[in-house]
């Protein structure tokens, strides 16, 4: 049978069994440590709780705790001799293999066609010139949505020919449907297309 010993420190309760530190729990409220007792009786199956009053608690310096066996082992020394020769390869291996094929001159200059290449396009030019191409034929642009490099349209027209001829101005235009609606006397037609803004 274990012996099992119970010490209360200022806030907090400690169990040893058999003179090794078991169980710890800090103290919140000192007017229930007669329950806290109990409790922890109860929760860790302690037949027997000798209580240790304060002044014969003699405390040694050095710690008993019992920690797992350190093992001692070279394959961590091993593991950094292998990347150590690993990173001495990769290093020798790039500049045995590269040479320096790019000059300044080369780069900025490679970097000026890039430049011209890729110029950004700005979607108020796009709009402005709808608006413009909408208002020489006389449609009324009902609704504008752009989403995903695509620009959806909802248009009014008297005639189908101003709507056709609106279309064929714009690059990468589909019609979705197109209707004559009885009451406004006017045709009216959904109409997508995508814009490339590079």
């Amino acid at each position: 049978m274990s012996k099992n010993e119970l010490f209360i420190e200022d806030n907090y309760l400690i169990v040893y069994q058999d003179s090794k530190l078991y169980y710890l729990q800090k103290i919140e409220n000192k007017s229930k440590i007669n329950e806290l007792i109990t409790y922890i009786q109860k929760s860790l199956n302690l037949d027997e709780l000798t209580s240790i009053p304060k002044n014969k608690v003699v405390l040694n310096k050095q710690s008993s705790h019992e920690f797992s066996r350190v093992i001692k082992s070279n394959l961590f020394n091993y593991f950094f001799l292998y990347l150590f020769l690993l990173c001495i390869g990769f290093y020798s291996f790039d500049f045995i293999k590269k040479e320096p094929s790019y000059e300044l001159e080369n780069i900025q200059k490679s970097s000026k066609n890039l430049k011209k290449e890729i110029v950004f396009k700005y979607i108020s030019k796009e709009i402005t010139l709808l608006f413009k191409m909408a208002e020489e034929l006389n449609i009324q642009i009902l609704s504008l949505s752009f989403k995903e490099s695509k620009f959806m349209l909802t248009l009014s027209a008297k005639e189908k020919k101003s709507l056709y001829a609106f279309l064929e101005k714009i690059k990468n235009s589909s019609v979705e449907n197109m209707l004559f609606n009885k009451e406004l006397k006017r045709y009216m037609a959904n109409a997508s297309f995508k814009v490339n803004r590079r």
